[in-house]
């Protein structure tokens, strides 16, 4: 409030041309971004002063025409405003825009803007040419020469796929798997994400032709494709039948075998989200895999699979509990700090959670006291 308060002060300053010249949108308009971004909800006094409406409206008219990194630059920081006014002569500008300008410069705007901005998204689907324009650009430059032109436009359309009527959303899923064969790693890593994106919402042939695409993509070349299709694996599982579960689960197994470190380490945290509603025998097949990747060479995987065991552990049967708690009681020695931290966290989750014998629970608190003299001060805070 006070931060409102003082902008619309300063904003209502009869010498704030003298003082500052022209550069409005570096003075107050990018500041004001930074302070949107914080969540501060009392910003609307100062989008809505005539100040800054005229600033955000000449930002618009000054790049609005022109395909130079000056101006990408420009709208990717004026993309970060939550609630940016558009008032009819932006929209106007933007829409003339779109009229004179390549694809490059068109999809850097949308990709940037897209993704973060509740407001490009409400002025697209409120307007039906100006929609339409718009989409179909996009679907154009899924095919641009030009690598990052496709990424954003990827991404863009995966925006509007989330609330876009069914037979938009139907070209869009055929624009996104065809994007996934893409030569470039990152238009084939956006096609991915998004599909996961758009899976939330399908129907059940959609979910089924996504779910083959994403179990495909984990065996992608590139360790980010490979890292998001798990991801959203996991998410599509959420909603999905025994059968397609099964397959899943199967799929992330072998995931933990992979020989990028982050692929493993997103395979491990699924498995253990995964477990919440796997059957008995699934459970002690997670177990011995999380078990496993307690030893991993490194220390990320080693930590996520320790808070998965931690985690699992609370509705394990009684001998996969005692084999949890002995293996996190020797990974309290790890070298790493982030693992020697997650085990002791682990620990006394167990015991708060978990009905354990009495010798078990003596044997926590010697390790947890013991571990309040660990060289390093956060994990002996923590103890």
């Amino acid at each position: 409030v006070n931060a409102r308060d003082w902008i619309c002060g300063f904003l209502d300053d009869k010498n704030i041309g003298i003082k500052y010249g022209y550069s409005l949108e570096e003075k107050i308009l990018f500041p004001l971004s930074q302070l949107i971004e914080r969540n501060l909800q009392s910003c609307n006094a100062v989008l809505s002063h005539p100040i800054v409406r005229n600033g955000i409206s000449q930002l618009f008219s000054r790049w609005g025409n022109a395909d130079s990194d000056a101006w990408e630059d420009r709208y990717a920081k004026l993309a970060s405003l939550d609630r940016l006014p558009i008032d009819s002569h932006c929209q106007e500008t933007i829409c003339s825009f779109f009229q004179n300008n390549q694809n490059k410069a068109i999809c850097k705007f949308i990709g940037n803007a897209l993704p973060k901005k509740g407001w490009l998204l409400t002025s697209i689907n409120s307007n039906t040419e100006f929609r339409d324009q718009i989409f179909q650009k996009l679907l154009s430059a899924t095919k641009d020469k030009n690598s990052y032109v496709r990424e954003s436009a990827i991404s863009a359309l995966g925006e509007i796929g989330k609330n876009a009527d069914k037979a938009d959303r139907n070209t869009i899923l055929q624009k996104l798997l065809s994007a996934t064969e893409d030569k470039d790693n990152l238009v084939r890593y956006f096609a991915i994400s998004a599909l996961g994106e758009l899976s939330k919402n399908a129907d059940k042939a959609d979910r089924n032709t996504i779910l083959q695409k994403l179990l495909s993509a984990t065996e992608d070349t590139n360790e980010y494709t490979r890292r998001d299709a798990i991801s959203a694996l996991v998410e599509l599982s959420k909603n999905a039948e025994k059968a397609d579960i099964n397959t899943i689960f199967q799929k992330l197994l072998s995931a933990t075998e992979d020989e990028d470190y982050s692929v493993r380490q997103v395979a491990i945290s699924a498995l253990g989200e995964l477990s919440k509603k796997a059957d008995k025998a699934d459970i002690n097949t997670i177990v011995q895999k999380l078990l496993s990747a307690t030893e991993d060479e490194d220390s990320d995987v080693r930590e996520v699979a320790i808070s998965a065991l931690g985690e699992i552990g609370k509705n394990a049967d009684k001998a996969d509990i005692n084999t949890i708690v002995q293996k996190l009681l020797s990974a309290t020695g790890d070298e790493d700090t982030l693992v020697r931290g997650a085990t002791i966290y682990a620990l006394v989750e167990l015991s708060k959670n978990v009905a354990l014998d009495k010798v078990t629970i003596n044997t926590i608190f010697q390790t947890v006291l013991a571990t309040t003299k660990d060289t390093n001060e956060l994990v002996s805070g923590d103890a």
